[in-house]
C-alpha cells in the first residue's frame, strides 16, 4: 500500500513539474526595463570614495537584478565583471541605491548592471541551483537553462 501511494505521489509530482516545464517553455517573457542613474560620490570610513547609483525597475512588473555588474572604460573598451554581494528583486518602479569603488585606471567610465523580469524562468533557475533541484538538471530543456537578460548602463562618468 505504501510503495502504490508513494509511486502515484512520484508521478504526480512528475506530471506537474512537466506541465510547469511546458507552461515556462510556451510563455512570452514580459517586457522590462530599468535605468541606471549616477547620483555622484561619497565617502566611507571603510572603504574610502564610492560611487552611488540608483538602479530604477521601469517596468510594471518585478526585476530581478543579478549580481553581476560591468564597469566600462572609454574610449579603449576594457571593462571588468565583477559581484555585488546579492541578487536584489525590485517591484514596479522601486529605486535600489548602489554603492562600488570607482575604477583608478579609467579616465571615463561607466557601470552596468544585468537585470531581468522575474518570472517564471527565474524561479525554475533558483530551483535548479538547489541541491534538491540540481537533481533535476539534465530533464530541463536546454532552452529553459538560462534566463533573458538586459544591461542597465549609467552614463559615462567622468572624475
Amino acid at each position: 500500500m505504501k510503495k502504490r501511494a508513494l509511486l502515484i505521489a512520484a508521478a504526480l509530482t512528475l506530471a506537474l513539474a512537466i506541465v510547469a516545464i511546458v507552461l515556462i517553455a510556451t510563455s512570452t517573457p514580459p517586457t522590462v526595463a530599468a535605468s541606471t542613474k549616477f547620483l555622484g560620490f561619497t565617502n566611507s570610513a571603510t572603504d574610502g570614495r564610492l560611487a552611488m547609483f540608483a538602479v530604477t525597475n521601469l517596468s510594471a512588473v518585478p526585476i530581478r537584478r543579478w549580481d553581476i555588474y560591468n564597469i566600462e572604460g572609454q574610449p579603449s573598451g576594457i571593462y571588468s565583471q565583477s559581484h555585488l554581494p546579492a541578487n536584489a528583486s525590485l517591484a514596479p518602479k522601486q529605486i535600489e541605491i548602489i554603492t562600488l569603488a570607482p575604477p583608478t585606471n579609467l579616465p571615463t567610465w561607466r557601470v552596468a548592471f544585468v537585470y531581468s523580469a522575474a518570472d517564471a524562468r527565474v524561479k525554475l533557475f533558483d530551483w535548479k541551483s538547489t541541491p534538491f533541484g540540481s537533481h533535476f538538471r539534465k530533464m530541463i530543456p536546454q532552452k529553459l537553462q538560462y534566463v533573458p537578460c538586459k544591461r542597465a548602463e549609467s552614463d559615462w562618468i567622468e572624475p
